[in-house]
């Protein structure tokens, strides 16, 4: 089993598609667990159709991570996909404070071949 200190969800919301760009970028940091889903916006749809765009659908990518990692993540996320700038999409962290057993542990933790 690995030498982990803690880990952390990290909540990543974007445009559609733009989800599997997190998920390659995390990868590259030794990041292998993730559950995407399609998220919709809250606003009332009256404002979509007056802005003329419709229902806006965003990725939302669920990411268990080293905790050391964390902060090298929102780096990434800021460099490489621009999260510094408006509209390009949010990301926070939770901190995981328990797994159930130490197969689960391995099991997130597990690297990709």
């Amino acid at each position: 089993m690995s030498d982990v200190k803690g880990l952390s969800l990290i909540v990543t919301i974007v445009d559609r598609k733009i989800g599997k760009k997190v998920k390659k970028l995390f990868k590259r940091f030794g990041c292998n667990y993730h559950l995407t889903f399609v998220g919709k916006g809250t606003a009332p749809k009256e404002i979509f159709e007056y802005l003329g765009v419709g229902v806006i659908e965003k990725d939302v990518v669920l990411s268990v991570v080293d905790v050391e990692l964390k902060n090298q993540l929102f780096d990434a996320l800021i460099t490489k996909l621009h999260f510094d700038k408006p509209g390009k999409g949010v990301a926070c962290s939770i901190p995981i404070n328990g797994i159930d057993s130490a197969a689960a542990l391995d099991r997130v933790l597990k690297k990709e071949n």
